[in-house]
């Protein structure tokens, strides 16, 4: 979206008759606050593989099946979708949520506007945990990151794992989902963001509500970018 100056103009004489003048002036008001960002866009693009330190993370998650941790401190306040949240909710079936700690197993096409919404969804599926899901806020200020971390977490119909992190970034309120394996080409599945009415989402390319794999030989990333309103 682009902003403009505003202009207004005036004449001395609105009405004049032959031969005689009227002095036309113009103003130009540049003096207009910055528009606010606009909290519906981002732009996703592919990032190197680089799975945080695992060692760092070390706070336990949830366990066992179609379970969430309460809510929990994000560490920094983090905005998104043009909220600002300071904790978030995890679930053991491959996302996190920042407004509820939904358990739905059942993955849904993104937006939707069932719940869960306001989510990050890694790899959000039918899995089971075993003590293997930690979290961790990572970093010194103004560049900490929290790191939710998804370690060979195995789906319930027991073919295949899921090793991914989530992370929110402190200084640019990205979004950035690594996926080191997710080797499971049966169950759906769903990788993206949603806003918290369920109304606005974005999906990387080929990893909408399907039976997609990233095969451990071929890790991958993905950066949502929030992009403010320009002047």
């Amino acid at each position: 979206v682009k902003y403009a100056p505003t202009v207004s103009a005036s004449a001395s004489q609105n009405v004049i008759c032959t031969g005689g003048q009227s002095v036309l002036s113009a103003n130009v008001n540049n003096d207009i606050a910055p528009p606010p960002g606009n909290p519906n866009l981002y732009v996703i693009t592919s990032v190197s593989p680089n799975l945080r330190n695992p060692s760092l993370i070390t706070n336990t998650g949830p366990n066992g099946d179609d379970a969430a941790l309460a809510a929990q401190p994000i560490g920094f306040p983090f905005t998104f979708f043009g909220t600002t949240y300071t904790t978030f909710r995890l679930s053991t079936n491959g996302n996190i949520q920042f407004a509820s700690g939904n358990t739905s197993y059942i993955p849904t096409s993104l937006p939707n506007s069932g719940a869960p919404n306001a989510m990050i969804a890694g790899a959000w599926g039918d899995l089971t945990a075993s003590n293997n899901i930690k979290w961790a806020t990572i970093g010194t200020a103004p560049d900490r990151e929290l790191v939710v971390y998804y370690n060979n977490v195995s789906f319930l119909s027991g073919t295949g794992s899921l090793t991914a992190q989530i992370i929110l970034k402190e200084n640019s309120n990205d979004v950035e989902i690594q996926v080191s394996k997710c080797n499971n080409s049966i169950d759906s599945k769903v990788m993206g963001i949603e806003n918290s009415t369920g109304t606005i989402g974005f999906i990387p390319p080929n990893r909408g509500l399907g039976t997609w794999s990233v095969p451990a030989a071929n890790p991958e990333g993905w950066n949502f970018h929030f992009v403010p309103a320009t002047l």
